[in-house]
């Protein structure tokens, strides 16, 4: 159980915090004994079936789309299986301080900001249990116990059936919304559809979302927030569920402070956003880590992967086309394009020719490190700095000289096009570099390109646990 946006720890170690355990049955898997899960996708259900010695079992159990935080459990089976045990756990490696208050245990995770759980379970006769639970948690602060026991008590009131009914109605809804058919190929609608599904359930629709990496999978990223949010997660849900789009920006907007100290101490101007970000939004990438022989590897991605500035700009800009959001695109959006186009202003150089670069960037390819006018990244700041001035002629604020500054840097970078082959070139001389064809060198595949061709670069990634392949 990690508790979304929630960070313990500091700089690179810093990770999701570990909440409390809820649905352990208190026997585990019997030697012998076989267990079978079928997760439906419509409802948010997971049915869990065991075979043992014992007998057969089955539980149901959901996280409320309808109440976030909020979580039930139905089990039937032999006593020495379902009945019993505690209804919470602490987390593996972790403590916590618990409690019980209103007939519940809770639990509360110490940390500097955390979360804090809460848990009854009621045996309706021997071998039948149902288990609800609330938790609560703040990126700012360690919530009150108190504040987990009355939404469990809230929870109890309402009953099993209509929390099932609530969160089934839910879920309906979204997929009224999300849903995308694929007609021919049932194995890529499954996927599609597993996919869309951690999507919504990885997202609040209100406060700050920070998604890291793997969404609530699992450890992998430690939850660090990537670029993969901005432009990956945020507009499939601009477009089908605002309120969670714009709180995937609230984490960013809540961070443009630390953003704009960041570009300060380059000294630049506005505003750069972290590569690698968790709960103050400094930058957690780790400086160096270790290659499978032990030898040390700077790892350079937090010095200079920065279309991440960008990113969270198109990030803003992707919400307001689809939602047309005034109040949005006059204040923190306006204020999260601006920022990002006067990083990229301060940060561009220009030659002789009056053209302008941006040296010393890793795009992402991050097999090639450092690199001079990496396509993707020079296309994405000049979009950041025509489109901070469009806006800012429509708001007002920006002198019109800035305005100007910003969009004859537009017009003057460089970006690799080559008009008579219709192809970009990836970074400054990239096509004068050796090619590789991965079919010749790895008959078997996929493969990862560090085992392919040694790791020199870009492992920033796997010291987070996040595998590049």
């Amino acid at each position: 159980m990690l508790a979304a946006g929630v960070y313990d720890g500091e700089g690179p170690s810093t990770e999701l915090l570990a909440a409390p355990v809820w649905h352990v049955l208190p026997s585990e898997l019997p030697a012998g004994g076989k267990l079978r899960r079928r997760l439906y996708l419509r409802t948010g259900l997971l049915r869990q079936t065991l075979i043992s010695p014992h007998g057969e079992a089955a539980a149901l159990r959901f996280s409320s789309l309808a109440r976030p935080g909020t979580v039930a459990l139905r089990a039937a089976g032999p006593p020495a299986v379902v009945s019993g045990g505690t209804s919470l756990r602490a987390a593996p490696g972790t403590s916590a301080k618990e409690g019980r208050a209103d007939g519940a245990t809770f639990m509360l995770v110490p940390a500097s900001r955390g979360g804090v759980a809460a848990a009854a379970s009621e045996v309706a006769d021997a071998g039948r249990v149902e288990r609800l639970g609330a938790y609560v948690s703040s990126p700012e602060t360690v919530p009150d116990a108190d504040t987990a026991v009355a939404a469990l008590a809230d929870a109890r009131r309402a009953g099993f059936e209509a929390l099932l009914g609530e969160h089934r109605a839910a879920w309906a809804e979204r997929w009224e919304d999300a849903d995308v058919v694929v007609r021919g190929d049932e194995q890529l609608q499954l996927a599609v559809r597993f996919a869309l599904f951690h999507l919504m359930g990885s997202v609040a629709s209100s406060g700050e979302a920070a998604v890291g990496a793997r969404g609530l999978a699992g450890p992998g990223y430690r939850g660090h927030v990537f670029w993969d949010t901005d432009v990956f997660v945020l507009p499939f849900l601009a477009a089908t569920h605002p309120p969670a789009a714009r709180a995937i920006l609230e984490y960013r907007i809540r961070r443009l402070p630390e953003a704009m100290r960041a570009a300060r101490s380059l000294g630049l101007a506005g505003a750069r956003f972290a590569w690698e970000s968790a709960r103050d939004g400094v930058d957690v990438t780790p400086p160096a880590g270790r290659d499978a022989t032990g030898r040390l590897v700077r790892i350079r991605t937090g010095e200079s992967e920065e279309h991440v500035v960008a990113d969270v700009a198109w990030a803003a800009a992707c919400y307001l086309d689809w939602t047309g959001d005034e109040e949005f695109a006059a204040g923190a959006g306006l204020r999260l394009l601006v920022e990002t186009a006067r990083y990229w202003a301060s940060r561009v150089r220009f030659d002789r020719d009056g053209r302008a670069h941006l040296y010393g960037v890793i795009g992402p390819d991050e097999y090639h490190e450092p690199v001079d006018d990496n396509a993707y990244t020079n296309v994405m700041a000049r979009w950041n700095l025509r489109r901070a001035a469009e806006a800012a002629a429509r708001s007002g604020g920006v002198a019109e000289t800035e305005r100007k500054r910003w969009l004859d840097t537009a017009n003057a970078l460089v970006d690799g096009y080559d008009v008579s082959t219709g192809l970009y070139e990836e970074f400054a001389g990239f096509f004068g570099l050796e090619p590789l064809v991965v079919a010749d060198l790895a008959p078997r595949r996929p493969i990862a390109a560090d085992l392919l061709l040694g790791l020199s670069v870009s492992p920033a990634r796997r010291s987070s646990s996040k595998p590049t392949s």
